[in-house]
């Protein structure tokens, strides 16, 4: 853990990800493990169960990310237009400096 400590704050922020991966897949290991040993149902419907439920909670993140990309992908447009207009603003500017220097 010193290691890291000296690494900086770069090797914090990934161990958390990782510890929150890992949390999340124990999580769901526990929460599918008992439903597969849930007691009265057949094992193909306690399967069929569980596959249902990772069904929906596939759906429901590949929808959040859907939105995130959807975020993403206009930051990026609105970005790239603004540093666009900037640079040509910028060496327009120059040209007029330039142009002011020599004459």
């Amino acid at each position: 853990r010193l290691l890291f400590a000296s690494a900086g704050l770069l090797v914090a922020p990934a161990l958390a990800g990782q510890q929150g991966t890992v949390a999340r897949q124990q999580a769901l290991e526990k929460a599918w493990g008992s439903e597969l040993s849930a007691p009265g149902k057949s094992p193909v419907q306690r399967v069929v169960m569980l596959l249902k439920k990772m069904k929906s909670e596939l759906e429901e993140e590949a929808s959040k990310e859907s939105e995130m990309y959807d975020k993403m992908v206009c930051w990026c447009e609105t970005n790239e237009k603004q540093k666009t207009e900037a640079i040509e603003e910028a060496k327009a500017h120059i040209e007029e400096l330039t142009a002011f220097l020599e004459g």
